[in-house]
């Protein structure tokens, strides 16, 4: 395995800083109404230096996920934008969607309204400043301020509630404010090596299979792990039932924690271990690397790129700078698969869970050819696996194709293939622990997608123009 990172290394920088949030956040309106920070409105780190706004004008914008549904660049252009989720379940979901597109770069404010659930995360995760990773490649370039205001906020600023029935530009208060902070540099580093080819002739070109290797901030507070672990599975159960048909439990749900005494005492836990999400997948990863390498005589044709990405937490930083500033040729990449949370999926974690359940995400989005070679190997596996395509459909409220490292290599045309055994009780939880993974399942999935490597690595024939047509990796991400 050769070194495939920065200078030799293998090692790819991801520049970045450390955010301080500062106490002299303001916002008012011209009529006087003030906003208090942290309960009001929170700033949300932008790319670069947040502008100033004084006086500017109000405007709603549309839907943050939808540029065929928001305003104009030059409607945009010195106002204070106002954007609503188009998905009521994305209503936590990332700004930078919005603060990266250009139509909105010469705004002085872009704003999403949030219900008190998500205000409640924006605040709780800014309280935390000195364990933000800022993506700032660009500290003294303006932008537009970024901020997450509540459904209140934005009501006082457009002189009606936000939301779907407000015309798109109309005009409310005008308003000032600043959302200044400090910030220090700070890198976190993909993992990035190459095995390269047996053929000569195909060794150019490459087969990526990546992970992600960080996971959440550790909790300002300890929880109790088994009560915890016991009320989120209930809450989950009595989902799964109320999806299948079964109608709302009435009451609330309730542990009984002395029970769980009897069994053994409290623990308490503030680490987010991500066991699952994504332990297994960066485990995988070396296991692959290390079986590769360790069978010279069966090395496929093509290469074979590894990248353990970081920050893909913080929204699929490592990846994207990988892909924005690659260390290998990007063409040369012919596929990439990725693996993000496989060791679980039981039927006590998802519906229809079982051994043999496993999720394929995006595997004909770009190219047929992808899928059938999956399918392929599946077949010829001593015990295949059931593939569950449920999240893969168009339309799919979760938008797992969106929300993983793999859509990073999507955006320039390459085909992604995404295995996972999907979400579970303990999804970005302090309970995701290495006690409940399955690790039977986890060496299945990961011998498994050994073996498509390998029949990717070594197929002749590889096209991307049979018959898909015109290929948009952004359609998915904006339904």
């Amino acid at each position: 395995m050769r070194p495939a990172g920065d200078h030799g290394t293998y090692f790819q920088e991801v520049p970045g800083f450390y955010r301080f949030v500062a106490d002299s956040q303001t916002m008012a309106t011209d009529a006087g109404q003030a906003f208090v920070a942290m309960r009001d409105f929170v700033a949300i780190y932008p790319n670069g230096r947040p502008r100033e706004f004084r006086d500017a004008e109000v405007i709603f914008g549309g839907v943050l996920e939808d540029p065929g549904r928001r305003i104009s660049a030059a409607d945009a252009n010195g106002r204070f934008v106002i954007l609503i989720y188009g998905n009521p379940r994305n209503n936590a979901g990332n700004i930078r969607t919005a603060e990266f597109d250009s139509s909105l770069a010469g705004a002085a404010a872009i704003a999403t309204v949030n219900p008190p659930r998500a205000m409640s995360a924006w605040i709780a995760s800014e309280q935390r400043p000195s364990t933000q990773h800022v993506p700032q490649l660009a500290p003294d370039r303006l932008v537009p301020a970024a901020m997450a205001v509540s459904a209140a906020t934005a009501a006082a600023l457009l002189g009606r509630v936000a939301d779907s029935t407000v015309p798109i530009g109309h005009i409310g208060r005008r308003v000032s404010g600043r959302t200044p902070y400090t910030v220090r540099p700070v890198v976190v580093r993909n993992v990035v090596g190459v095995l390269t080819g047996s053929d000569s002739t195909l060794a150019g070109e490459m087969v990526a299979l990546g992970a992600h290797s960080d996971h959440l901030d550790p909790s300002t507070i300890a929880f109790d792990h088994d009560s915890v672990r016991t009320f989120n599975r209930l809450a989950r159960r009595a989902q799964q039932e109320l999806a299948a048909g079964a109608g709302a439990r009435a009451g609330t749900l309730r542990v009984d924690v002395d029970s769980l005494r009897r069994l053994r005492p409290a623990r308490p836990d503030s680490v987010f271990n991500g066991a699952d999400d994504d332990g297994s997948g960066t485990v995988a990863l070396l296991e692959i690397a290390e079986a590769l390498v360790a069978t010279p005589a069966t090395r496929p044709r093509r290469s074979v790129l590894f990248v353990w990405h970081a920050a893909e937490e913080l929204g699929l930083l490592g990846s994207t700078h990988f892909t924005d500033h690659p260390t290998v040729a990007r063409e040369s990449i012919i596929a990439q698969l990725n693996l993000d949370m496989i060791g679980r999926g039981t039927a006590d974690d998802i519906a229809g869970g079982g051994a043999d359940y496993l999720q394929v995400i995006g595997w004909r989005r770009r190219t047929p050819m992808l899928g059938d070679i999956i399918e392929e190997v599946n077949r010829e596996a001593p015990k295949p696996f059931r593939f569950d395509l449920t999240y893969d459909a168009a339309g799919h409220r979760d938008r797992l194709f969106c929300r993983s490292d793999h859509f990073s290599y999507a955006r320039f045309g390459i085909p992604v293939a995404f295995f996972t055994t999907g979400a579970h009780a303990d999804y970005h939880r302090v309970t995701d622990e290495a006690e409940y993974i399955d690790f039977d399942k986890l060496t299945r999935v990961t011998d498994f997608v050994r073996r498509v490597a390998l029949a990717l690595g070594n197929r002749t024939h590889w096209a991307l123009d049979d018959g898909v047509g015109t290929f948009d990796p952004h359609a998915p991400c904006r339904q």
